[in-house]
């Protein structure tokens, strides 16, 4: 539980090797302390790229449009993250919408958490992670 979306740089460094370094913008005078809206900083981040010593890819490809469903918050802040020695064999398919908005979000009395299950069966070896087994059964998305 990583607790990032697609396109983070939490995932961006797991996958891909990237590392966007921030910078600390202290509060100043006329900044909005309630909303965080503070003056831009004047020089963008940088960009620190390296070789990670493990590469990593999703279990789920592509990621689930959510993975929590709030009141004030959909997002998919849940990955399963695999080196290429694993064979991703398939991913238990997501809670449907209509199923959580009937109780209004996540939490509810059907689903007791604010997260949805993610879960793979997965293979060691043997296989390229693009190449994908398949299996009938309804609750699974074949990978």
């Amino acid at each position: 539980d990583l607790n990032s979306m697609p396109g983070s740089d939490v995932l961006a460094l797991c996958e891909g090797g990237v590392a966007v370094r921030h910078t600390f913008t202290p509060m100043r005078e006329g900044d909005d302390e309630e909303s965080g809206a503070c003056e831009p900083e004047a020089a963008p981040p940088a960009v620190e790229t390296f070789e990670p010593p493990l590469r990593l890819y999703s279990a789920y490809e592509p990621p689930p449009a959510y993975t929590t469903l709030t009141d004030t918050f959909r997002g998919c802040l849940d990955h399963i993250l695999l080196t290429r020695h694993w064979r991703c064999l398939a991913t238990l398919d997501m809670i449907d919408e209509a199923d959580i908005l009937a109780e209004k979000s996540l939490p509810s009395s059907r689903f007791p958490s604010d997260h949805m299950p993610v879960l793979a069966v997965l293979s060691l070896g043997g296989a390229d992670a693009g190449e994908r087994a398949t299996n009938g059964d309804d609750e699974w998305s074949d990978r």
